[in-house]
């Protein structure tokens, strides 16, 4: 069973089927990516999201919900893929794709600046740092998402440009695990 995590203000836990209209709503109606998928494909994904989850505990989607009334807000999540659209600044001529982990995340247009996406993403960095203990993980956004380059920062992130010639508008941002196991 995946964890779910209490911050101040919100309740970071693991994405249903039952979030699929909100998760529609919040995400998929934002005017970036409206239109883009209809409500039936989106509970096809969710549904894709969740057996992909079973088979990789530890990452996977999660709902991101406020305490005070439960309202789903947005989502975040830890997907793991071949990152054949990225290339490293500090490995340019790498032909060799490598398995990352990626932290992802969108919360809904009321509920930005509020400090809800790094409260959300810190309480995942943590779990994928001290409880999965992974090596790194990386993040990645439009060069024009100011906001989510600030939010990378803030969580440590460094940031560089993607020097894959097909996706050189996207920044990587890169969080090594500076936690000393024992």
């Amino acid at each position: 069973m995946k964890k779910t995590f209490h911050t101040e203000r919100l309740i970071v836990r693991p994405l249903t089927l039952d979030d699929a209209k909100d998760f529609y709503r919040i995400v998929d109606e934002d005017p970036k990516h409206a239109g883009q998928i209809s409500l039936e494909q989106r509970i096809d994904r969710i549904h894709a999201y969740l057996t992909n989850d079973a088979l990789e505990p530890g990452l996977g989607w999660w709902a991101v919900t406020l305490q005070t009334d439960g309202s789903f807000i947005g989502r975040c999540g830890l997907d793991s893929y071949l990152t054949d659209f990225l290339q490293f600044e500090d490995d340019p001529a790498n032909l060799y794709h490598s398995i990352e982990v990626e932290l992802a995340y969108h919360i809904g247009i009321d509920y930005r600046r509020q400090g809800f996406a790094f409260e959300a993403c810190h309480a995942l960095v943590e779990h994928a740092f001290t409880e999965l203990k992974l090596r790194r993980i990386v993040s990645v956004t439009n060069q024009d998402n100011i906001p989510s380059q600030n939010l990378m920062r803030k969580l440590g992130f460094r940031l560089q440009r993607n020097l894959h010639p097909e996706f050189s508008d996207r920044m990587i941002g890169i969080l090594n695990n500076t936690i000393i196991l024992a």
